[in-house]
């Protein structure tokens, strides 16, 4: 087979980025299938494989905003953690919202817990669409299908727009993710957390938003009710935002 040259180039590109969780590069399976409670309202779960191993752990945290006064001040709304089957963080979902605008990044954790490596932006494209962006504005996957509500059912494709990964209904109440080889699964389960976290922010929006009115038309508004006001939902990454470097190889 002849040799494609600007495939060549892609290929080369794709290699420069060390992946956004090594450990969870699928490696051995032809097809790694995963199985987790996507819609679940619960804060923690553990994916699994089909076999009922942990492959790895979700946990998400949501800002006080009288108690965490550093998550507030960075304008975070929300934080999935990623964790390995033992409990230790690989990557970090974060909802973030400033005066200019608001962002879904994927960052890689530090050694120090206040700091963050940032690797991609989860930018909308569209309705049911969003593209995973390395930091560099390089696009990495992108994720189009039916994300909530009944009949999830979600395609990932790279920048060739060959299919790389699946989300759709398993058994019970849990999903089935299919994910190729050489694909780094921990990115794909990013970018699925990144656009439930969006959706999970609009309804925490929507059953504050009618007990602001409430008290609102009482005179009794305080910078309590305020301080709890989500009144936008993360979208594209910011012209200019807060990023810090990467972590040496």
């Amino acid at each position: 087979m002849r040799n494609d040259p600007l495939a060549q180039a892609r290929q080369d590109k794709d290699e420069m980025f060390t992946p956004l969780t090594p450990q969870l590069v699928v490696k051995k399976e032809a097809q790694l299938t995963l199985r987790l409670p996507y819609d679940t309202q619960e804060d923690s779960f553990s994916i699994t494989r089909l076999g009922g191993e942990v492959f790895c752990k979700v946990e998400a945290e949501w800002p006080d905003p009288f108690r965490d006064s550093s998550a507030s001040a960075a304008g975070v709304l929300g934080t999935i953690k990623i964790q390995s089957a033992r409990g230790n963080t690989i990557a970090l979902v974060r909802a973030r919202h400033s005066t200019m605008g608001q962002s879904l990044q994927l960052c890689r954790p530090t050694v120090h817990d206040y700091m963050t490596d940032m690797f991609a932006f989860v930018e909308p494209e569209g309705e049911n669409r969003f593209c995973i962006r390395h930091r560099t504005g390089y696009p990495l996957l992108t994720l189009q299908g039916n994300f909530q509500g009944p009949g999830v059912h979600v395609q990932g494709r790279n920048k060739d727009k060959a299919l790389i990964c699946e989300l759709k209904a398993g058994l019970g109440d849990l999903y089935e993710c299919f994910v190729l080889q050489y694909v780094d699964a921990g990115l794909v389960i990013g970018g699925l957390m990144a656009v439930r976290l969006q959706h999970q922010i609009m309804e925490r929006a929507s059953q504050v938003s009618p007990g602001r009115e409430l008290a609102s038309e009482e005179g009794h508004v305080t910078g309590a009710h305020e301080a709890e006001e989500v009144t936008s939902v993360p979208g594209a990454p910011l012209e200019g935002s807060e990023e810090l470097p990467a972590s040496p190889a």
